[in-house]
C-alpha cells in the first residue's frame, strides 16, 4: 500500500491540472507530488555512480531549472551543468549519491525539489537540508541573470522580449512594452542591438535557460531582419 502524501505534494499534484499553466510547470508539479512518496527500495542510482549521473541528466534537461544537484552521502553536492566524467568522480569522492536536490522559478515564487535514491525516514531529511544550503547560490544566479537581462535591455537603443509556448515564439519591441503575451507563454530571453569593437551594432542575445537555445536562434534571426527593414524604412523617409 502506497503511503500517504504529504500536504505539499497533494497541493503540487492538483495544481499540475490547472489549464492555464504551461506543460513543464504541470509535469514539474507532478514529479514533486511523484517524488514524495517514500521508497520501499533503493533506487538502482543509489549504488551506481553512472546510474546516478544519467538520472541527474535526464532530470535536468526536462525543466528549466535555476540549480540542480545530486547530494552525496556525505553531505556534499555536485552540480548538474559539470561534465559527466567529473560528476561521477564526484559521486564516488561523495562515497555515493543519496538522492537530487533543486530550485526552480516557478511562477514569482522559488520552488524547491527533492527525490531521494535511498530509501529510509531521515532520506529527505538529509536531502532538504542540503538543498537549503543550495538556496543562497540559486538566488545569487537569479540576480546575475535579472542583472544581465536589464543591463542589456538598458545599454541597448532597441531591443525585444522574446516569448514561447514550446512550439511558437512571439516577440514584444521595446515600443510595445504595453504588449504582454498569451496566458501560459514562457519568457525565453531578450534579443538586443549591441555596439560592437569597430563601432556598428549588431544582434545580441540573453537566453533565460539551456532548453529556450534554438527558440532564441529563431528570434536573433527574426529580429535581424526586423532591424533591417526598420534601417529600410528610415533610408527611405524624406526629412522636410
Amino acid at each position: 500500500m502506497n503511503a500517504p502524501l504529504n500536504d505539499d505534494a497533494r497541493r503540487l499534484g492538483g495544481l499540475s491540472r490547472d489549464k492555464g499553466r504551461p506543460d513543464w510547470e504541470k509535469r514539474f508539479m507532478g514529479a514533486v507530488a511523484g517524488a514524495a512518496r517514500p521508497l520501499k527500495n533503493d533506487h538502482p542510482a543509489a549504488h551506481d555512480a553512472t546510474e546516478a549521473r544519467i538520472f541527474l541528466q535526464k532530470e535536468a534537461a526536462r525543466f528549466p531549472w535555476i540549480i540542480l544537484s545530486i547530494v552525496g552521502r556525505d553531505g556534499r553536492s555536485v552540480r548538474s551543468t559539470l561534465p559527466a566524467a567529473e560528476i561521477e568522480a564526484r559521486i564516488h569522492q561523495m562515497n555515493g549519491a543519496l538522492g537530487l536536490a533543486g530550485l526552480i522559478l516557478l511562477r514569482d515564487r522559488l520552488a524547491t525539489y527533492v527525490r531521494p535514491f535511498v530509501a529510509g525516514l531521515d532520506v529527505e531529511e538529509r536531502l532538504t537540508a542540503a538543498m537549503e544550503a543550495l538556496k543562497p547560490i540559486a538566488t545569487e544566479i537569479l540576480k546575475e541573470e535579472t542583472a544581465k537581462s536589464e543591463d542589456a535591455q538598458r545599454v541597448s537603443p532597441v531591443s525585444a522580449t522574446v516569448f514561447t509556448n514550446g512550439k511558437l515564439l512571439s516577440m514584444f519591441y521595446s515600443w510595445e512594452r504595453h504588449e504582454k503575451p498569451e496566458p501560459g507563454w514562457e519568457l525565453a530571453g531578450t534579443v538586443y542591438l549591441a555596439k560592437t569593437s569597430s563601432g556598428n551594432f549588431g544582434v545580441n542575445a540573453h537566453v533565460n535557460a539551456p532548453k529556450f537555445e534554438k527558440i532564441m536562434q529563431q528570434a536573433s534571426r527574426r529580429f535581424e531582419a526586423k532591424m533591417e527593414e526598420v534601417q529600410k524604412a528610415l533610408r527611405s523617409m524624406k526629412v522636410e
